[in-house]
């Protein structure tokens, strides 16, 4: 049993993250003994009931996301997540947090994906971002196109510059994010290894439509007389003014809709759903349906973090592959375990690795950029 001046550090270490004021490494300390927690029982918090609490817990703040009184919700929830937590932390932190040695103890690292994309203009030629000066990079068809201090991608056209058919595509590679602020004021932010095709101009009229393969988040400028709509994984998500994420990569075998606040109508295979804020619709196949949405899942990358629920260990290495960029092999028998718990993507790939096998039942070995995968 711990003691009275762990527990406390424990519940102090706790309320800083819980507030976003831990360093990284008291981060690290939480997700540690989060992680190791779920696979161990003891004092009446076994693993089924502390994930119980937690999944009650996340649907009680997806409910009241837009509610007015939202404010002492989200306290009294961060109330029962920190009870539930705290006993979690101080009675099995039994690891350390994740330390430079865990280099040697795999045998190499790999560095967190960071800021880059690759910039097709509407005559074919490629623009490496990354490589670019935050400043005016290139005129296509009469717009200016610039980067800015703060990593986004910008439009301007010149004045009387009418429409253009002309069209870009910004892609992100394996280990990079990039956001584009669009010629009508959106933002989107892609992940790694997806892509953006958009008009160098909306015009005055008519839809504005894009097209994404890969993952990405959209803030929509409102306009009501000019719907937005999507294109991704033949499905159409059409919206006025809205957040929301859109998740599509062809090796995962569906393509999910999460909207954070508006209203969008998703359209594929001759069926529509509509969603509200804290709904998700799901393409799997010809079969469309909408369902509650895990927030804290679908919105994880644009935080930072890796948000794992539930997952077992083949679910999770393809989303560390896309970062790191890395290749993933399997030794022996699959690991069977799930895993439970948010762990951030500034992290060397060791770190990670580390949380992940402080849970128990996986083991790991870094060759270069390979990653292989054991029991």
């Amino acid at each position: 049993m711990a003691s009275e001046s762990q527990r406390q550090r424990a519940e102090a270490l706790i309320r800083k993250y819980l507030d976003g004021t831990a360093t990284p490494d008291e981060r690290a300390e939480v997700e540690s003994g989060y992680l190791q927690y779920h696979d161990r029982q003891s004092a009446g918090y076994e693993r089924p009931n502390l994930v119980d609490a937690k999944r009650r817990l996340d649907r009680r703040l997806h409910r009241y996301i837009r509610s007015p009184r939202v404010l002492p919700r989200v306290a009294v929830a961060a109330a029962v997540l920190l009870a539930v937590c705290s006993a979690a932390f101080y009675l099995y932190k039994a690891v350390e947090p994740a330390s430079r040695t865990t280099e040697s103890r795999y045998g190499g690292d790999v560095q967190p994906g960071g800021e880059g994309a690759m910039l097709t203009l509407s005559d074919g030629r490629q623009i490496p971002i990354d490589d670019q000066p935050d400043s005016l990079i290139t005129r296509d068809l009469g717009i200016a196109i610039s980067k800015t201090a703060g990593g986004e991608l910008t439009y301007a056209a010149a004045s009387g510059t009418g429409a253009s058919a002309g069209h870009n595509t910004l892609s992100t590679a394996r280990g990079q994010t990039y956001r584009v602020r669009l010629p009508d004021g959106s933002i989107v932010r892609l992940n790694a290894g997806s892509s953006l095709s958009y008009p160098l101009s909306f015009g005055s009229a008519g839809p504005r439509v894009v097209s994404v393969a890969g993952e990405a988040f959209f803030d929509v400028a409102h306009d009501a007389d000019r719907p937005f709509v999507v294109n991704i994984a033949g499905q159409q998500v059409e919206v006025l003014g809205t957040e929301f994420n859109v998740y599509a990569y062809p090796e995962v075998g569906e393509a999910r809709t999460t909207l954070l606040s508006g209203r969008v109508r998703v359209s594929a295979a001759g069926t529509t759903a509509e969603l509200a804020p804290g709904e998700e619709a799901v393409l799997a196949g010809d079969n469309l349906h909408k369902q509650p949405a895990n927030l804290g899942d679908a919105l994880a990358w644009i935080n930072g973090d890796f948000n794992f629920e539930a997952e077992e260990i083949e679910d999770i290495m393809p989303k560390l592959a896309r970062w790191y960029d890395i290749d993933v092999t399997y030794q022996g028998d699959r690991p069977t375990a799930r895993f439970y718990g948010k762990v951030s993507r500034r992290k060397p790939l060791s770190d990670v690795l580390h949380v992940l096998e402080s849970a128990g039942g996986v083991h790991f070995k870094i060759t270069g950029k390979e990653v292989t995968v054991m029991q």
